[in-house]
């Protein structure tokens, strides 16, 4: 058998810390940052503690790798729906229905972004970090916001509040799906795209 090529070895390694990381995103999200251990994480991707600490070391370069995981996910598609063509509805209407299909399939992402700012254990770095995403996030919403509000289609008021509100409903929903994960009557009832808007439309 012939030797695996560099390229399989870092598809190898790439593949492991996906692994690490989607479990760790679960555990942080289901136990929080301070009961959460290193064991933990390696039990639910199903690899050994020193494989864990080879990729990562500490626990908050776990952290850090997946809230910048959350992140750069979150802040790509605020960036590619600002350069959706239509209008700028039609732009919250593209952003809105994939963030709902996110929450609905993986609502540990929005559980994860809430704990770091509500948590006294997380490390100050990760604040900061996370502080700065979070800007970059909000400026991005805002200017949809706004450009609704110029063509007529956006309702009247700061662009902050009512982007400060959208967000609140997204972490309600994300709450109430990570629930319904044990109670699967309630997927029905789900909140479409144009409800959850609704608090936005002129």
């Amino acid at each position: 058998m012939s030797p695996r090529t560099t390229q399989a070895n870092q598809h190898i390694r790439d593949q492991r810390k996906a692994q690490i990381l989607k479990a760790a995103l679960k555990i942080f999200a289901r136990q929080g940052y301070a009961s959460t251990k290193i064991t933990d994480i390696a039990a639910r991707a199903g690899v050994s503690y020193g494989l864990v600490d080879h990729y990562f070391g500490k626990k908050e370069d776990i952290y850090i790798a997946v809230i910048e995981q959350a992140f750069a996910g979150a802040l790509a598609l605020l960036e590619s729906g600002l350069q959706q063509p239509g209008s700028p509805w039609d732009r919250l209407h593209y952003i809105c229905a994939r963030i709902l299909a996110g929450v609905q399939d993986e609502p540990e992402y929005v559980l994860l972004v809430n704990q770091v700012s509500s948590n006294a254990a997380i490390p100050e770095e990760t604040k900061k970090l996370f502080y700065g995403y979070e800007k970059r996030s909000m400026d991005l919403q805002v200017e949809l916001v706004r450009q609704g509000q110029a063509a007529g289609l956006v309702v009247a008021g700061d662009p902050q509040e009512l982007v400060m509100a959208f967000s609140a409903i997204i972490q309600g929903l994300a709450i109430q799906s990570f629930d319904r994960m044990m109670h699967e009557d309630m997927q029905n009832h789900f909140p479409g795209v144009d409800t959850v808007l609704r608090i936005l439309k002129a």
